[in-house]
């Protein structure tokens, strides 16, 4: 496919811009073809500018059979500014799509992450070979003080990094993005930092650093702050420092479960202060966040400003919290997470719309929990992982559910230490696109809900052999269809947090495709 006269002759810059990318792409057959096939229908002038930028962007940028974060990815165009106006984060969603579709990209089931193909990651390579874009790649200038004026992106991730010779950063005046993760001997950033006055990108995520590098509110660029699983990073920025950010687009603090099994001192002032000031962004599209307390949680539910940025939610050793009750649905959650909030009764369905996007649910050590019915109004929910919940016993309750099916889009469904689960869903037709089960320690769950037409959906189970051998059956049919998809499993030994932390582990695991 090319571009055609219509598209050409839509704008007076794009036949400029189009000679820019064809100048890119080398005369390659394949880089133009590909590209072609991209742009055909592209009549912005934004659009093309971006195809410039992305050319020669990121992707071909990391390692080699390295996975990329479709998160990460979407934040570094922010922090550059290649994506613009009020929601850039559906913006990048449809660029990679895109990508995806023209083979320029390739991704996993689960949307999270993306990963070039060796040819076209060579092929980028070769395209930016004589570019003086001035991007820096990881390992190569870490013992001493480079001198690169024009640098405007540096990414030094992954690697055994455990210190910075002063005046590394002194000399990068013009730095708009800098990305640290990964470095988990990192313990401590050159105070040189704060002097990086275009910095716009700052990624800290999977460090070892204990406090926030000095003079970062002299940041007063930075579009994109990420402290993922900085365990050591104890302190909430503080307010006089988060306040410096007035044109701060995305925040994200996430902390591993595993991390905190012993108690979390976080101040309850503290958290909601922080809280205030997040909402009070105005750019502020997208929040991933823990929270340990439960005022907190009910600012969040009753802040409709807070609501529409929240991206992910991770909810841990939340006294007091007996009920969650949303005023709205969190509209663009994508991904929740409630672990050890052991007081908690109830989940209630939110009074106004339905968790449109929420894709992921992960719940585990909440006693009191006992159902999950509020999923009834997550029809786009992918996957739904439940971890001992000692009287949890439906997942959804007859007396709540919304029409015929419950989950039209789950495809990955565990069950883990339920000793009082009796029934997934009453319904027999509950799901309707590909799934797959696995269920343990569940000894009172006597039925799956599948009957003749429904099981066909079922792409494999795994539990206990004892479990399966007392299971209760609609139709020999039903039980045929199951056992030629069922895998035994031995019963998982130990308590909560080893479980847990092995579930942790396998998480980290996978950044990286084998």
């Amino acid at each position: 496919m090319t571009v055609g006269d219509h598209i050409l002759n839509s704008n007076p810059e794009i036949p400029k811009l189009a000679e820019i990318v064809s100048a890119r792409c080398s005369g390659l057959p394949l880089a133009l073809l590909t590209v072609g096939s991209v742009m055909a229908s592209r009549k912005s002038y934004h659009d093309w500018i971006c195809a410039v930028e992305m050319l020669q962007s990121y992707p071909s940028e990391f390692s080699e059979n390295c996975t990329i974060s479709v998160d990460e990815l979407i934040d570094l165009w922010i922090g550059e500014g290649l994506l613009d106006g009020t929601r850039p984060r559906e913006q990048g969603e449809f660029i990679i799509s895109t990508l995806k579709l023209s083979c320029l990209l390739e991704g996993d089931e689960s949307m999270e992450f993306v990963w070039m193909h060796e040819m076209i990651r060579d092929m980028a390579l070769w395209l930016a070979r004589d570019k003086e874009k001035n991007r820096t790649r990881d390992r190569d200038i870490i013992h001493y003080p480079p001198i690169c004026p024009n640098l405007s992106t540096l990414l030094i991730r992954d690697t055994l990094v455990k210190a910075f010779p002063g005046g590394f950063f002194e000399f990068m005046t013009v730095l708009t993005a800098l990305d640290l993760s990964g470095n988990q001997g990192l313990v401590e950033l050159p105070p040189e930092i704060g002097r990086l006055r275009f910095l716009k990108y700052l990624n800290l995520s999977l460090t070892s650093i204990t406090k926030l590098p000095t003079g970062l509110a002299n940041l007063r660029n930075l579009r994109c702050l990420l402290l993922d699983y900085t365990m050591h990073l104890t302190k909430i920025p503080p307010r006089e420092v988060m306040s410096c950010f007035s044109l701060l687009q995305v925040y994200s603090k996430m902390n591993r479960v595993i991390e905190y099994f012993d108690e979390v001192k976080v101040s309850v002032d503290d958290e909601l202060a922080f809280l205030d000031v997040l909402g009070g962004f105005r750019h502020m599209n997208k929040i991933r966040i823990t929270l340990f307390c439960h005022p907190s949680v009910e600012k969040i539910f009753s802040s409709y400003t807070i609501q529409e940025c929240i991206r992910k939610l991770k909810l841990i050793d939340c006294t007091g919290l007996t009920s969650l009750c949303p005023n709205y649905a969190l509209p663009n959650l994508g991904k929740l997470e409630i672990f050890r909030c052991c007081s908690l009764q109830e989940i209630r369905k939110p009074d106004w719309g339905e968790f449109h996007n929420l894709r992921q649910v992960h719940v585990g050590v909440c006693p009191l929990l006992p159902n999950l019915t509020c999923l009834a109004y997550a029809r786009n929910l992918e996957i739904l992982t439940i971890l001992d919940c000692q009287s949890m016993k439906q997942v959804i309750s007859e007396e709540e559910m919304v029409g015929d099916e419950v989950f039209p889009k789950l495809k990955t469904l565990s069950l883990t230490c339920l000793p009082s689960l009796e029934t997934i869903c009453c319904l027999p037709k509950s799901f309707s696109s590909p799934i797959e089960i696995e269920v343990s320690r569940c000894p009172c769950l006597r039925q799956l809900p599948f009957d003749d037409e429904s099981v066909d959906f079922l792409k494999k189970i795994r539990g206990e052999l004892e479990w399966w051998a007392a299971l209760d059956w609609g139709s020999d049919f039903v039980k045929d269809a199951c056992s030629f998809k069922f895998k035994s499993i031995s019963a998982p030994s130990g308590n909560a947090k080893e479980m847990t932390a092995s579930t942790s582990k396998e998480k980290t695991a996978s950044g990286s495709k084998s």
